[in-house]
């Protein structure tokens, strides 16, 4: 019975039948004895077969129970489970701020008033205490202390009022000096509190290291300077320190001390674990500013002041003022004067700048290849400049802005003309003529075009009508220029001789030569387009040979049968019959008996004329 009730079971379903559809009657007295004790049976048997652990309805059974003895018993409970809560609360804010927003309505409005008011008490204190100091003689010292030391007034007054002020507690690991948190005084210019801590620890540990080698004390405890005090406070995972104005009296150590404890005891894990992030550690901020404390002195008790002394100040104040009055009449006027001198010198220097620029300019445009000046007006706040010019001659707009002219201040109009000069004859005969790349033009002092270069034959024919069409230009000389249709012909002629097709035996073509005939068609096309320009005529000589094996007779007509094959397939590429000839050639006496070189067809280029003459 046992192995058939699994997890979660039904005794009334499983295990056994039910009573309603009981097998036979003792299975139904059975069912009726014994239902009870086998339902509780199954349950414990459920319970065992869960997993370890509290279940969740019996957990929320004695949650309320426990919490209340927890916080009886454990002060640490609160801290503990303040982050789930703030937790909770943000994803509730962000869920839903109405909610929240409505709930904390009826307290928000008084605590906004009592912060208000507060700060009104605040501020009227602050305005009383600075007017009383202000008009009174010590505040009057305290003034003249301020001017002569270049420090504020505020702070000289906080430095004869107060006892002591804790300016500023830092939160720093000691193993690597990392800032953990940092709360300072509004009113106070803090400084980079991470560099801060890193140097503090590095005094620390100078100190251990140098003096404390080797004990238990826990190494450096105060740092004094002129003004300022830093109370340094040890812990386990964290240290103190306090930067104190003035004198700290005996209980303020104690008072960091426990404000260390408390952080450690409530947070001590989160100190140990801290890599650097402070943001994470903001929680640590309102234990902090419990170390933020300050006593003012006692105001001593007030004396009327001498009549005298009243009389006296008085009547300083009023020669003092009848005195500033007239000094500073005399001062206007005096200002005024060297106002007026200071705007009719610059006046007088901007005209003299304008002008100075205007003089510059005309020099630079007048000095312009092709441009010839025929009239320069200077009106009050413009420059005409007329003139003639050169299409060919740089445009002198741009100098105006490059002299320092606004838009509109400098006006030039222009007549084209030609240039008849050495320079501008030769840019026109380079943009008439266009020379091809590889030709070069000069232009000596006669007149003279020279051309020297290759060129093809159409532009040297149109080059030297072209070129005595151009103002400056008397002649035209083209002995240095070389026909490139000429040049290209030779080049093709040595190509194609140079040019060999195998055969491994018999006149058969194979696969392979193609390649090679195709290039060979190619170029014998070319060469023939070539010599029409030139007026020549052109034969492509087809020659089969063959190597000594075989009769004198079998290999003449085996070479020609090689070069007929060879021109059928160049004349399927297009070379006209009429332009080839086959011969043959019989092999050197000299060679070895097998030679598979001399299997071949070679070409030759026949012209007429020669290519060595014109």
């Amino acid at each position: 019975m046992g192995s058939r009730l699994g997890k979660g079971a039904d005794p009334s379903r499983e295990g056994w039948p039910p009573a309603r559809e009981a097998a036979n009657p003792l299975d139904e007295l059975k069912s009726l004895l014994l239902d009870r004790e086998r339902r509780e049976l199954h349950d414990l048997r459920a319970r065992l077969e869960d997993p370890p652990g509290p279940r969740p309805e019996q957990v929320a059974e004695v949650l309320a129970d426990s919490l209340r003895l927890g916080n009886e018993r454990d002060s640490e409970l609160p801290g503990a489970i303040e982050g789930p809560l703030i937790a909770g609360l943000r994803h509730s804010i962000r869920r839903d701020s109405s909610t929240i927003a409505g709930i904390l309505f009826p307290v928000m409005g008084p605590a906004i008033r009592n912060a208000i008011s507060d700060s009104l008490r605040k501020i009227v204190e602050s305005i009383n205490r600075s007017m009383e100091h202000s008009l009174s003689f010590k505040g009057l010292s305290w003034r003249l202390e301020s001017l002569r030391s270049g420090v504020p007034f505020a702070e000289v007054v906080l430095r004869h009022t107060i006892d002591y002020r804790v300016e500023e507690a830092l939160l720093v690991r000691p193993d690597n000096g990392l800032l953990i948190q940092h709360v300072a005084d509004p009113s106070v210019e803090t400084h980079d509190p991470d560099a801060v801590s890193a140097m503090l620890t590095a005094i620390c540990s100078f100190v251990r290291d140098a003096f404390l080698a080797g004990s238990t004390e826990q190494g450096l405890e105060e740092v004094e300077m002129e003004g300022h005090t830093v109370l340094l406070v040890n812990g386990p995972h964290a240290y103190l320190a306090c930067a104190v104005r003035g004198i700290p009296p005996r209980d303020l150590r104690e008072r960091c001390r426990e404000v260390l404890e408390g952080i450690h005891r409530r947070h001590g894990q989160d100190l140990a674990r801290f890599e650097g992030d402070q943001d994470a550690m903001y929680y640590l901020r309102d234990p902090l500013s419990a170390c933020l404390v300050s006593q003012e002195r006692p105001a001593p008790a007030r004396r009327g002041p001498s009549p005298f002394l009243l009389l006296v100040l008085g009547l300083a104040l009023l020669a003092g003022w009848l005195g500033y009055s007239d000094w500073a009449r005399r001062q206007a006027e005096a200002e005024h004067l060297i106002q007026q001198e200071r705007l009719l010198q610059a006046r007088r220097q901007a005209e003299a700048e304008l002008a100075s620029r205007q003089e510059r300019l005309i020099q630079t445009v007048g000095q312009i290849p092709g441009i010839v000046l025929t009239r320069v007006e200077r009106l009050a706040d413009r420059l005409l400049i007329d003139g003639l010019r050169d299409p060919l001659a740089r445009d002198p707009a741009p100098l105006a802005g490059e002299q320092g002219f606004a838009a509109g201040q400098v006006e030039m109009r222009w007549t084209p003309h030609q240039d008849m000069g050495h320079d501008f004859a030769f840019k026109r005969a380079q943009a008439r003529l266009h020379p091809p790349q590889g030709v070069s033009l000069t232009l000596d002092e006669a007149g003279v075009l020279h051309a020297a270069g290759i060129a093809p034959l159409e532009w040297r024919g149109k080059a030297g009508l072209l070129a005595l069409t151009v103002p400056g230009v008397t002649a035209f000389e083209d002995g240095g220029l070389q026909d490139s249709e000429r040049l290209e012909l030779a080049a093709l002629k040595q190509r194609l001789e140079s040019r060999h097709i195998f055969f491994k035996s018999g006149s058969q073509l194979e696969p392979d030569q193609y390649q090679g005939l195709d290039a060979v068609a190619a170029d014998s096309l070319r060469a023939m387009e070539l010599v029409g320009k030139l007026s020549r005529t052109l034969t492509l000589v087809l020659v089969g040979s063959t190597d000594v094996i075989g009769s004198e007779n079998r290999n003449q007509a085996l070479g020609m049968g090689r070069a007929t094959v060879v021109r059928d397939y160049l004349k399927g590429r297009g070379v006209p019959a009429g332009r080839m000839r086959i011969e043959t050639k019989a092999p050197p006496a000299d060679v070895p008996r097998e030679d598979l070189s001399l299997r071949r067809v070679e070409f030759q280029l026949d012209l007429w004329p020669p290519l060595g003459d014109r």
